[in-house]
This record gives structure tokens, sequence and C-alpha cells, in this order.
């Protein structure tokens, strides 16, 4: 009720999952999903889905939408195809795709390291490069930050989404992950060895 009364021009919901769903549910009813431009960091297929409505016009970033990488990304098109035939009518959020990369990630560490030694590994990601179901990505050396894409999503009505709901936004813009990772001069944590 408070946000209602500030009258703002954009809400900002930084919940994520169920909290977040929750959130923007009671924000439309108070109205603001129709007065107020409502950002959301971070969303999935599921989220969108239990805000029903609510979810229109509403804008988010995410690291991978299925909808937009299969069509883009041999790679993406494969994990969503199989993963579609081994869950029939559903589609894989964007944590679905980051637990099936990181098996090919940790794949290709430990052969380029001919090791599963945590030290051998570690050294044969740092720089890395790879590219499996999006936009390239890579591991900084200097702080072992991961680095990808980002995408910008507005949601769209149920009535859009296609079958099962799953096509619950458009991309209005891609960030290359060089464009959206803090720079390291920003940081003032420093690596250490053990």
């Amino acid at each position: 009720q408070q946000a209602q009364a500030a009258k703002p021009d954009v809400l900002v919901l930084i919940q994520f999952g169920g909290d977040m769903v929750k959130c923007l549910n009671q924000a439309a009813s108070f109205g603001l999903t129709k007065s107020t431009k409502i950002l959301v960091p971070l969303v999935d297929e599921y989220m969108a889905k239990g805000t029903k409505d609510n979810f229109d016009n509403v804008v988010s970033t995410a690291p991978w939408y299925w909808d937009y990488h299969q069509s883009k990304y041999p790679g993406a098109k494969k994990f969503v195809d199989a993963f579609s035939a081994k869950y029939p009518g559903l589609r894989p959020s964007n944590g679905a795709e980051c637990a099936y990369a990181d098996i090919y990630i940790y794949k290709m560490a430990v052969e380029k390291a001919g090791s599963i030694d945590p030290a051998k590994v570690i050294a044969a990601l740092e720089g890395a490069k790879f590219q499996f179901t999006k936009e390239q990505e890579w591991y900084r050396k200097e702080d072992h930050q991961g680095v990808n894409s980002c995408l910008v999503l507005e949601g769209v009505p149920e009535s859009q989404r296609g079958p099962g709901g799953f096509s619950f936004a458009k991309v209005l813009e891609v960030h290359d992950g060089s464009s959206v990772v803090a720079p390291l001069s920003s940081l003032s944590c420093k690596m250490e060895t053990a």
C-alpha cells in the first residue's frame, strides 16, 4: 500500500521465485501494474506463469530464455528438445539450462586439464571461452567470475504465450557478457590461493 500511495513511475520488485509472484500479484491487486512501470531484475518462465496476465509489460532480465535461444543456437535447440521430450508439456527455465551447461563446462575443463584435481580444473577454466546454448561465455582468470550475456525481456499477455504458456516474453535487447559484468577495477576483493 505504501508503493501505491507513493504513486511511483517505476516499481522494482527484487524478490525471486514464489515471493516475486506474490509481490507482483499483490501490486496488480492495488492497480500498480496499470499505473506504474514494473521492473523485475531476474525472472524465469515459472515465475511469469505464476503471475498470469500480471506479467504483461513487466520488464525483466534473464541469462537464458528457451524460446529465444533455441531459435538461434543449435545447442539450445538440442537441450530444449531433449528436455521437452523428457517432460512433455514443459519447457526448461534458465536454471535448468545453467545446470545443463555447467555439466558441459565441467566436462570441457576436466578434458583440458586431463584430471579431476580441483586445482587443475580451475586452471583449465581460467580464461576458458565456450559456447553451448547461448552467446559466448567465459570465466575471468583474475576473479573466476562467470561472464555471460543478459537478455532484457518484456512480458506478454497469457493469450500470446503459446501452448503451455511458456513463451512469456519478447526479447527487447541482448547484452554480451563484457558489457554487463563489473570491471575488475571496481572490485575490492582480491583472489588469493590457499
